[in-house]
C-alpha cells in the first residue's frame, strides 16, 4: 500500500477535528497550539476520546470532547514525564558519585580499569571500547584538556569516566564488578547488590 495522505495546514486541520465531533471554542488558539505542539504529536492524546464508527479505520470523538481537554492530558503527561525524569536524574547523579567514591577510594583514579575487578572480560573489554569511544568523542572541556595533557594512562580517571558514560553504559560497569564492590554501592542505597 502507497502512502498518500494529503498534507494539511492547521487550519484544515481543526476542521477535520471538528468533523470528527471534537469541540474547538478558540480556532486562533488551536491553531497556535498545533504550531507549537504539531498535530501528529498531539494525535495519541485524543485517543481514548475516539469512537469507532462503521467505516473501517474511521473514528469520531465522543460527545463533549474538546481540544482543551485533550491539552490537559497533555499537559498532565509532559508534567509526570517531567517529574519522572527529575527524580531519575536524582538517582542516576548519586549513582554515579557512589560509584566513583567508591572506586577512587578503594583502588585510586585508575583503579576502575584493572580486569580483576570484574567477573567476565568480555563485558569487560565491550566497556572499555565504549568508554574509549566516548572518551574520543567528548567535547567536555576538562576531557579535551586530560587528552591533551596526559598520555599515560590513556583513558580517564573515574570521576571523568562517569560523567562521560551514558547510564546505561554504567550500569554495565557495575554490574560487572565483583560481588564484594557491587555489594558496597548497593548498601550506600540500602539495596542489595542483586
Amino acid at each position: 500500500m502507497e502512502f498518500d495522505k494529503a498534507v494539511l495546514d492547521r487550519h484544515e486541520q481543526i476542521a477535520r477535528l471538528q468533523r470528527r465531533g471534537m469541540d474547538v471554542e478558540n480556532e486562533e488558539s488551536a491553531a497556535r497550539w498545533l504550531r507549537s505542539i504539531s498535530y501528529h504529536r498531539l494525535r495519541p492524546y485524543w485517543y481514548p476520546f475516539k469512537e469507532p464508527t462503521a467505516e473501517a479505520g474511521a473514528y469520531v470523538f465522543r460527545a463533549g470532547t474538546s481540544f482543551e481537554s485533550v491539552l490537559s492530558l497533555y499537559a498532565f503527561d509532559r508534567e509526570l514525564r517531567l517529574d519522572t525524569l527529575g527524580a531519575i536524574e536524582r538517582v542516576e547523579v548519586t549513582l554515579r558519585g557512589f560509584w566513583v567514591h567508591h572506586m577512587a577510594t578503594s583502588y585510586g583514579p585508575h583503579g576502575y580499569l584493572s580486569l580483576d575487578l570484574y567477573c567476565y572480560e568480555d563485558r569487560y573489554a565491550e566497556a572499555i571500547f565504549n568508554l574509549t569511544m566516548e572518551f574520543r568523542r567528548s567535547e567536555d572541556p576538562t576531557v579535551k584538556d586530560y587528552r591533551k595533557k596526559y598520555t599515560s594512562p590513556t583513558l580517564p580517571p573515574v570521576w571523568m569516566a562517569a560523567e562521560i558514560l551514558s547510564l546505561g553504559k554504567l550500569s554495565k560497569w557495575i554490574m560487572n564488578l565483583r560481588r564484594s564492590d557491587r555489594r558496597v554501592i548497593a548498601e550506600m542505597f540500602n539495596l542489595d547488590e542483586q
